[in-house]
């Protein structure tokens, strides 16, 4: 039997009927974290990885993904523009899935959103929020770095208290560099904070120790008036945040596809 789908024009949520499985087979789950730069995706079974992998675009996505077979459904969280978007939902056509797309509300996972309007707020932020909550229910401070690096504060209770959005590694160095033809630099960015003894030792480190320090000073203001407050960052650069001042700092790759397996059992 297949699955009956239902497609809507917002696309906000699939209605999903149930398919009969034999008993040998495990439905496939793919979740889609499309951010502004990188399409990343994970496909389940039985909630073990069966693969995963981060392109540049979701076309390239599609062909390893389609190496695993069809999936069931597809779990979507997106920050790209429409057109992107109308991207997946062709793909689950041409599979037959299902998808099912989050969407920030006023309150999930048992987080509460900050934002007046949440709907305004990042799916991607609203996600790694929900997934640091369901993981250590505890206040913490959430940060992905990402082509853009956001910080968002939790409170104990799971009340999203606001957070920041500042420029990445990247897009930091690109705005230094933009009216400076004479200095040229590699793409690699090391994670050392050390005062640079070159031009681009300096640049890089400067906008390490920036970024980290930031992130420091943000714990150091929760943990005011929060006893145990975390540190948890994801994002492509997530990695060279690390190691900061507080010892409760951890790093977790797929945060936000964490959260749509939260809100999409």
């Amino acid at each position: 039997m297949s699955a009956v789908h239902c497609w809507s024009k917002s696309m906000a949520c699939c209605s999903l009927s149930a398919v009969e499985k034999s008993a040998c087979e495990v439905a496939v789950i793919v979740d889609v974290d499309m951010g502004n730069t990188r399409v990343k995706w994970r496909a389940t079974q039985d909630n073990q990885v069966r693969g995963q992998g981060a392109h540049g675009t979701f076309g390239e996505a599609v062909s390893a993904i389609s190496t695993l077979g069809s999936p069931e459904r597809i779990r979507l969280s997106s920050v790209a523009n429409d057109n992107l978007t109308h991207d997946v939902e062709a793909a689950a056509r041409r599979w037959g899935c299902g998808l099912q797309v989050a969407h920030t509300t006023k309150s999930a996972g048992g987080v509460t959103c900050g934002y007046e309007r949440p709907e305004s707020m990042g799916v991607d932020r609203w996600l790694a929020l929900i997934a640091a909550w369901q993981q250590y229910q505890c206040a913490c401070v959430v940060v992905d770095a990402g082509s853009a690096v956001t910080i968002d504060v939790l409170d104990s209770r799971g009340q999203h208290r606001g957070g920041y959005i500042v420029p990445g590694m990247v897009m930091m160095r690109n705005s230094l560099l933009g009216g400076t033809a004479k200095i040229h630099v590699s793409d690699e960015i090391r994670r050392d904070i050390t005062p640079g003894l070159s031009t681009q030792e300096a640049i890089d480190h400067g906008m390490l120790f920036m970024l980290r320090a930031f992130v420091d000073v943000v714990h150091e203001e929760l943990s005011v008036r929060e006893v145990n407050a975390k540190i948890i960052v994801t994002g492509g650069d997530g990695e060279l945040l690390l190691p900061l001042k507080s010892p409760e700092a951890a790093y977790h790759r797929d945060l936000v596809m964490d959260g749509l397996a939260v809100i999409f059992p």
